[in-house]
């Protein structure tokens, strides 16, 4: 590339350079020339340079200021939680309008799952808080600009979905024809817990917590052959070799509108069960027994103390039993006269230890009744005492129960004279 010459400043410079002095003085002017001459140059250099790298040269004739336009507005999208708290913000800076795309899913946002425990997922924002209707929704485009840079969004939230599946009995046995049978199918509601606002349309698949489904599978069907019990839930087509989900995993299960369930029914093997209840203060136990073809058995204890032998075993002390505990001398009842103790086939026998409590205390109130011919109406009270009595009665649910308390009459008698000590003159009790 050829460069640009100032042929004005290089005639100047070329002109100064030929000049001869003829004395001092011309000499010194000529010298005071040659530095302007040479600061010229330099200047023309700077020029040229300048030349190689930009489109507008500016000389230092019509050298001007360039500015640029810093006018910038701070822009802002707050997403509340459901408390108020913002959750998640969106800023910056721009001179010109900002384009923002909202999220689109809503895992983007910190607690917007939170309510799905509850039944609601949330399906978009609102500029209002805790308002019912959509505003914004997820994916949205919006434009923020310097006459409106703030937008506050509320989340709006809908009660879930709700989807239906079958469930029936999948008896596996070995003298089936095929080596199953498939029971009647019920139909059973279920709450979705897939969050997505446009699903199933969107690809996504309804989910379901598996335990719930488990649950409300056997609420659903109750009758079972004899013999058999449901070992397990399985998916898919019906077969003699089911896999059994995973009950112990959080993870939800994907299904569709209609689906098909099975409670898997195995023959359950014939297991004894037994309780030993040891009787306090001897080496004597009492045992009761069951034999069932189950592999769980919920074994009924008994719901009156005075089944057990030792049930009067401490009132003299003010104590009854109250219940029982696998533990030897403890305080506290792990069962209750009248519940029941869950067995296994793992452990199908369980030791029960009595557990006492204080016998229960209330009040009645005693006066002196003087009967006397004399007297108006032919006889008269005294002021009224209340005294505490200590119940004898060792059920451990009155008087809710029905039952009344009890006492011993010779021990009232005793501590209702304890209360009157006086007595008019020329009376006796």
């Amino acid at each position: 590339m050829k460069r640009k010459v100032n042929k004005a400043m290089l005639a100047v410079s070329l002109a100064v350079c030929m000049a001869t002095p003829t004395n001092a003085v011309a000499f010194a002017q000529q010298e005071t020339t040659e530095k302007n001459v040479l600061e010229n140059v330099e200047v023309s250099k700077n020029i040229l340079k300048s030349s190689m790298g930009a489109q507008n040269v500016a000389t230092p004739q019509n050298a001007t200021a360039l500015t640029v336009d810093e006018t910038q507005f701070e822009y802002a999208i707050h997403y509340y939680d459901g408390n108020g708290e913002i959750a998640k913000s969106d800023t910056g800076k721009s001179s010109k309008e900002v384009k923002k795309t909202l999220p689109s899913r809503v895992f983007q946002i910190p607690g917007y799952r939170d309510r799905v425990e509850e039944g609601y997922k949330c399906i978009g924002w609102s500029t209002e808080e805790g308002s019912d209707t959509v505003e914004y929704t997820f994916g949205q485009k919006v434009t923020l600009s310097s006459e409106e840079s703030t937008l506050n969004l509320y989340p709006v939230y809908a009660l879930m979905d709700t989807f239906s599946v079958e469930v029936s009995i999948l008896y596996i046995d070995e003298s089936l024809d095929n080596g199953y049978a498939v029971g009647d199918a019920e139909t059973i509601d279920l709450q979705c817990k897939n969050y997505a606002m446009d699903h199933p349309e969107s690809g996504s698949m309804h989910q379901v917590d598996r335990n719930v489904l488990y649950q409300d599978a056997k609420e659903a069907i109750r009758a079972i052959r004899s013999g058999y019990e449901i070992v397990g839930l399985s998916s898919g087509n019906a077969s003699a070799e089911p896999r059994l989900l995973d009950m112990s995993s959080s993870e939800l299960i994907n299904c569709t509108e209609g689906a098909n369930f099975y409670l898997v029914a195995k023959k359950a093997p014939e297991t004894t069960y037994t309780v030993r209840y040891h009787i306090y203060g001897t080496d004597e136990v009492k045992e009761e027994s069951r034999t069932v073809k189950a592999s769980e058995y919920g074994m009924s204890l008994y719901s009156r103390v005075f089944q057990i032998a030792d049930y009067k075993a401490r009132m003299d002390e003010g104590l009854k039993l109250i219940g029982w505990s696998t533990t030897e001398g403890a305080e506290v009842a792990e069962y209750e006269i009248g519940g029941k103790a869950a067995l296994t086939s793992e452990n199908p026998t369980v030791d029960l230890y009595p557990v006492y409590g204080p016998l229960d205390t209330f009040h009645v109130k005693v006066s002196i009744l003087y009967v006397d011919e004399s007297l108006e109406n032919g006889y008269t009270t005294s002021e009224e005492k209340e005294i505490d009595l200590t119940c004898q009665n060792y059920s451990i649910g009155h008087p809710g129960d029905g039952y009344m308390h009890q006492v011993d009459r010779n021990v009232l008698y005793q501590d209702a004279k304890e209360a009157i000590r006086a007595i008019r003159s020329g009376y006796e009790i």
